[in-house]
This record gives C-alpha cells, structure tokens and sequence, in this order.
C-alpha cells in the first residue's frame, strides 16, 4: 500500500472536486461542522469517487461520527436520483468514535475494503484549524 495523501480542510472551506480516482477517505473531525458543512463535506467526498470513508473525531466531537456517516449515505443516494446506486459507486461509510485514531489507520490499512474497487489509495482528510500532516502521516505509516 502507497502512502496516503494528506488534505486539510478548515471550517465549511471545500476545494473544487477533481477527477480523483477510487478511493478510502479518513476523515479526521477535530473542528465541530454544523449540519450544513457535514452535507457538504459528505457530497465532495462522494464527488470525489470517495468508496470508503472511515470517520473518527477527536473527544466530544465525536458524537458527530454517526451524524456525518448518515449524510454520505445520503450523498451517495442523491447522486443517483432516478436509479439505484450502482455497485461500483456504493460508498460503504463508518463510524469510529470511542476508537483510537491508530487503530482506525490499522483498519484502514488492514481490513477497509470495497466488494468492486481494490482501493490501493487512501487520503486522509483532516478537518482542523492546525495542520498536522507530518504526524499523521507518521502515525498512519506506523499502525
């Protein structure tokens, strides 16, 4: 497995959705979203091809785990409104709150899976006001 890629968001600020390739998502919450930003953040992540995302927050945010896990679900129907999702495009979502972050990189490196797609990338997507990416990184690397 690759290194993963590191992106850091802050606030309800999105980049533009690019012509990413399958993919699994980390997605560390250490800055609250209201319910507007969990949507948008679930629709990106769903725009970017996104097939797995595994969601883990910091202390008390973790109880918006279920929260943002329920709006890609949603995302993911929405993209397809007048058809059933394809298999191919299905995003299995999780939540991981009450798990050490080690333990979900561990996961993702060693249980994540899609039935379609081998998901040889993975992108960790941070949402915080301080970049942390070397340490990620590290961690992610030594789980």
């Amino acid at each position: 497995m690759s290194a993963p890629d590191y992106l850091r968001l802050s606030g309800t600020e999105l980049p533009e959705p690019g012509k990413a390739a399958a993919h699994k998502a980390i997605v560390v919450i250490e800055e609250g979203l209201d319910p507007a930003a969990q949507s948008a953040l679930a629709a990106w992540l769903v725009d970017q091809h996104c097939l797995y995302a595994m969601v883990w927050a910091r202390g008390l945010l973790g109880s918006q785990c279920p929260a943002v896990v329920d709006a890609i679900w949603i995302a993911s129907r929405q993209a397809f409104p007048t058809t059933a999702v394809p298999d191919d495009r299905v995003v299995i979502a999780t939540s991981h709150e009450g798990e050490s972050l080690k333990d979900v990189f561990w996961f993702a490196k060693n249980t994540a899976s899609h039935p379609c797609d081998p998901l040889d990338h993975t992108v960790i997507l941070h949402i915080g006001s301080t970049g942390r990416e070397q340490e990620l990184l590290e961690s992610f690397a030594a789980a």
